[in-house]
C-alpha cells in the first residue's frame, strides 16, 4: 500500500498529491485510492483492494504497508503498541505501521529492521508531509530545482543512490531504519530506535557442524513459515541461478507447496537456462518471460511517477515480469536479504577493504559517474560532500560499534545501498501482487548475524548445506560458487567480459550479464526516441550542456559506463 498524511499543508498540497495517487491507479488500475479525513490530518491510499486500515475504539487510526505474515492480527499489534511508541511489532517481512490519533495531531510510523520500506517526510512551515510515495511527497511541498541538495545530488551521480536518511532535496529525508517516529503535527517530535536484530558473537562458539545443522533448521523453519496463509492466487517466485531462489524452490518442493517459477530474459541468458534446470529438478512449472529492449523508452515515464528520483533509472526491466502476472491476488516470493544474511556478495568484499574511507569502498560497487567528471558537469567541487557521505557512514558504523566488523560493514550495505537502491525490487513486487520475503525473518537474521565471518563468507556455510541436503539442486551451476573456479562464478565472468569485449556479438553462445544486456540495449532503444533526445538536449541549470550533451552521445553509442551513467543522470533531471 501507498500512503501519504499530509498536515496543515493547504488544500494545494493535498491536491497535487491526491494527482500523484490518482496517477498511480491510472497506471495500475487494479489499485484503488481512498482520502480520509482524520482530524486535522488528510490521509491519502493507494492499494491492491481495500487498504490495511483498522479504527480501534479510542478513534485512532492505524495502517499497514507492505505485505507482512505471521501478522497476529490487529488486536495483537495494538496490544503490543498501547504504550506510545512502544517495542518492535511482532511480525515477519517487510512492513510499515502507522498509527494517526483521533484528532490527526500525532502520528507514529513504526519502520522495520531493515528499512525495506521507505518513507519519505518533508516539514512545513506550520505542518508536514509523510508518505512511501516520494512523487506524492515532492509534489505535496512543491519541491524542485531550487530545493536540490548538493550532497544528495553527488550522492545520486556518483552511487546511484543516497546515503543515510539524504534524499536529492535538501527539506526531505527518510524515517531511519529499526525505529518508532513520533510527529506532532506533521513535525518530528522524537525516535526511538528497536535492538530487535542486532550483530552479535553468539554463535561464534558453535562448531561447523552444530552451525550447519542449525542453518539447515532455520532456513527451512523460515522459508516454510513464509508458505503460510496461502494466496489464493498462488505463490509465483521469480527464479534465478542464485543462493536465494533456489533455497525458496527446493524448501517449497519438499514442503509439497505448489508455486509457478518465472525467469525474465532472452534465451541465450545463462541465467535463464540454469533457472530452468533448477526448476525441472524441483519440479516446479517455469516460464521464461521475454524482456525486450524497448521497456526503458517505454516505461520510464510509470518508473518516475512511481519511484521519483529516489533512486537512479534501473528497473524497468521488470515491468515486462510483472506484466506476465495472471493474477493480482497471487504471492510473489523473493529472496530479499538472503544474500546478506547468507554472507554473499553483500557486503561485498570491497567494504572490507580497510586502505579506503567508508564512501570509496561504497563506491567500489560501481561508480556511476568518477568523482572528476561530478565536477564538470554540476559547476561545483563534489569532494567537500564526499567528507560529508564519509561522515554519515562513520556514525552509522558507530551506531553498531559493538557488533562484529562484518555484521558492521553488513549493515553499512544494509541501511545504504539494500534500503536505498536494491529495495524497489520488492517494492515492485508488493504493488503487482502480495510479496512475501523469507529471508527478512527476525529469528533466522538474528542468527546468521550472529555466525563468525568465515563461516559465512562467499556462503561458505549456505554451499555445504545445499550440497550435502539437496545435491540434485546443487549440481545446478550458480554464480555463487565464486571459490570453484570455471565451473561456477568464474565462467560467469568469463563470459561476460568475452560478450563485452565483443560488443555482443558472441552471446548466442557465451551470454551477457543480465544489466548489460538488459540495460545497455534499452538506453540505446530510448534514446532513439526524438522526444528522450529533445528533452535531454534542453538547458537544465543544474548542469553543464556540454557535458550533458557527451554523456548522452556516448550512451547512445551503446558504451556500457556510459548507460549506467546516462541513468543517474536522467533521475536527477528534475
Amino acid at each position: 500500500m501507498g500512503f501519504t498524511l499530509l498536515a496543515e499543508v493547504g488544500e494545494g498540497a493535498v491536491g497535487r498529491a491526491r494527482a500523484v495517487h490518482a496517477t498511480l491507479s491510472r497506471d495500475m488500475p487494479w489499485i484503488e485510492s481512498a482520502e480520509i479525513t482524520i482530524g486535522s490530518t488528510t490521509l491519502l491510499c493507494s492499494s491492491r483492494g481495500a487498504a490495511a486500515l483498522f479504527v480501534d475504539p479510542a478513534g485512532d487510526h492505524w495502517l499497514m504497508c507492505g505485505t507482512p505474515y505471521a501478522f497476529a492480527g490487529w488486536t495483537t499489534l495494538m496490544a503490543e503498541l498501547s504504550g506510545g511508541a512502544g517495542d518492535e511489532p511482532a511480525i515477519e517481512g517487510r512492513w510499515v505501521v502507522v498509527r494517526i490519533s483521533s484528532d490527526g495531531r500525532e502520528w507514529t510510523c513504526w519502520q522495520d529492521w531493515g528499512r525495506s520500506i521507505v518513507v519519505y517526510h518533508v516539514e512545513h512551515a506550520r505542518g508536514g508531509v509523510l508518505g512511501n510515495i516520494e512523487p506524492a511527497a515532492v509534489a505535496a511541498a512543491a519541491l524542485g530545482v531550487d530545493h536540490v541538495s548538493r550532497r544528495g545530488l553527488v550522492e545520486l551521480l556518483v552511487l546511484g543512490h543516497f546515503v543515510g536518511s539524504d534524499t536529492l532535496y535538501a527539506p526531505m529525508s527518510v524515517l531511519p531504519p529499526r525505529s518508532a517516529t513520533r510527529l506532532r503535527e506533521g513535525r518530528i517530535a522524537g525516535n526511538q530506535r528497536f535492538e530487535t536484530v542486532v550483530g552479535s558473537y553468539d554463535g561464534h562458539a558453535l562448531s561447523f557442524e552444530q552451525a550447519l545443522q542449525r542453518l539447515r533448521g532455520m532456513t527451512v523453519e523460515a522459508i516454510r513459515r513464509a508458505a503460510t496463509p496461502p494466496p489464493d492466487g498462488g505463490f509465483v517466485l521469480p527464479l534465478s541461478a542464485g543462493m536465494d531462489a533456489r533455497l525458496i524452490a527446493t524448501v517449497f518442493a519438499d514442503a509439497e507447496v505448489p508455486l509457478e517459477a518465472l525467469t525474465y530474459g532472452p534465451p541465450h541468458f545463462a541465467e535463464v537456462a540454469l533457472a530452468e534446470e533448477i526448476a525441472r529438478v524441483t519440479g516446479h512449472p517455469w516460464r521464461r518471460v521475454d524482456v525486450g529492449d524497448r521497456h526503458l523508452a517505454e516505461c520510464k515515464e510509470p518508473w518516475f511517477r512511481w519511484f521519483g528520483s529516489s533512486l537512479h533509472l534501473h528497473g524497468t526491466y521488470h515491468y515486462p515480469l510483472l506484466n506476465a502476472l495472471e493474477r493480482h491476488d497471487a504471492c510473489f516470493l523473493t529472496g530479499w536479504l538472503g544474500n546478506s544474511n547468507g554472507g554473499g556478495e553483500h557486503p561485498s568484499p570491497v567494504l572490507f577493504d580497510a586502505s579506503k574511507r567508508l564512501e570509496q569502498r561504497l563506491r567500489g560497487y560501481g561508480e556511476y559517474w568518477p568523482v572528476e567528471e561530478v565536477g564538470r558537469l554540476v559547476g561545483f567541487d563534489p569532494r567537500p560532500h564526499l567528507d560529508e557521505i564519509e561522515d554519515i557512514l562513520l556514525e552509522q558504523v558507530k551506531s553498531v560499534a559493538d557488533w562484529p566488523h562484518y555484521e558492521q560493514m553488513n549493515m553499512l550495505d544494509l541501511w545504504n545501498r539494500q534500503s536505498r537502491f536494491v529495495y524497489f525490487q520488492t517494492e515492485m513486487f508488493g504493488w503487482y501482487a502480495e510479496e512475501r520475503s523469507p529471508f527478512m525473518d527476525r529469528r533466522y537474521s538474528t542468527f546468521c548475524m550472529s555466525l563468525p565471518s568465515h563461516l559465512k563468507w562467499k556462503r561458505r556455510l549456505q554451499i555445504e548445506m545445499l550440497d550435502r541436503y539437496w545435491p540434485e539442486v546443487a549440481a545446478v551451476e550458480g554464480s555463487y560458487r565464486v571459490e570453484r573456479g570455471i565451473v561456477g562464478g568464474q565462467w560467469h565472468r568469463v563470459r561476460y567480459h568475452l560478450a563485452k569485449r565483443t560488443r555482443g556479438r558472441l552471446q548466442s553462445c557465451f551470454g551477457t550479464t543480465w544489466y548489460a544486456d538488459l540495460m545497455g540495449d534499452a538506453v540505446v532503444e530510448a534514446l532513439g526516441d526524438p522526444g528522450e533526445r529533445e528533452l535531454m538536449g534542453r538547458e537544465h541549470p543544474l548542469f553543464s550542456a556540454s557535458e550533458v550533451r557527451r554523456a548522452v552521445e556516448l550512451a547512445a553509442s551503446g558504451r556500457h559506463l556510459a548507460c549506467t551513467r546516462y541513468l543517474a543522470l536522467r533521475a536527477a533531471w528534475v
